[in-house]
């Protein structure tokens, strides 16, 4: 087992493993149970190859319900498991309001006191 782990870093050691955890963390947290490999694929709309690498260096759990060679059998389990790791918080909206108060050089909360991020940003700072 060790010896595939250390091949699938030598593997992944040119891309960006980190973005493609970061996305599926991001993504897993708001579901309910548990999604189909296949589904959050589509949903990342990321290479499988991505997606695969990403949950096994992840440490994401995985569980396979059926035969081995249909990706349509692994299910990825919800933010509940990534919960007993550390605090899940909501994803930050993206948007271009961030580079705008940065270009102004003022505060997101500053430059728009009603922006979705600014609530999202607060809790995390609250709990820091």
């Amino acid at each position: 087992m060790k010896r595939i782990v250390e091949f699938a870093y030598k593997l992944a050691s040119d891309e960006d493993v980190q973005k493609w955890q970061s996305a599926i963390a991001n993504y897993i947290v708001h579901i309910e149970d548990e999604i189909s490999l296949v589904k959050l694929q589509c949903a990342l709309e990321m290479l499988m190859v991505k997606v695969w690498l990403g949950l096994l260096l992840g440490g994401f759990t995985l569980e396979q319900c059926g035969d081995f060679y249909y990706n349509q059998n692994v299910w990825v389990k919800s933010s509940e498991q990534l919960s007993e790791i550390g605090t899940v918080y909501p994803p930050i909206p993206k948007t271009i309001a961030f580079a705008d108060a940065s270009e102004r050089r003022v505060p997101l909360a500053l430059f728009d006191k009603n922006h979705p991020a600014v609530g999202v940003l607060k809790k995390i700072a609250n709990s820091i």
